[in-house]
């Protein structure tokens, strides 16, 4: 079981991209910055180790400052921010649990990931 939390204002899937005067889509600073802490967080959690290659659930809690955020926004920037660090890719995923709550003081994400039989 890898488990971990990371301190940082999650961000929806709407906020993580901007498109370029070439008309690609590029992740906005908030998006990389969120996705830079997400990832040195679950580097931590890791040890070192091989990302996980089998089948995984995951659980996610997301803790923002107000109501106003959808649920499922910042589930795919998440999970994809952990591909080829916690797991190989996020296609192993094949169960995920989302909750949401509210901390004005300290929004941020939890991350649970464990390896399940297929």
């Amino acid at each position: 079981m890898i488990s971990f939390t990371c301190d940082a204002k999650p961000v929806s899937t709407n906020a993580s991209y901007i498109r370029s005067k070439q008309g690609r889509l590029c992740k906005t600073p908030e998006a990389v910055a969120f996705c830079g802490r997400l990832q040195l967080a679950a580097r931590k959690a890791m040890r070192g180790a091989k990302p996980l290659a089998g089948s995984l659930s995951v659980g996610l809690t997301f803790h923002f400052a107000n109501e106003r955020p959808d649920t499922d926004g910042p589930i795919k920037p998440v999970l994809d921010a952990l591909q080829r660090i916690v797991y190989v890719n996020d296609r192993q995923v094949r169960r995920l649990v989302v909750e949401r709550a509210i901390d004005k003081q300290r929004p941020r994400v939890e991350v649970c990931v464990v390896e399940v039989t297929p």
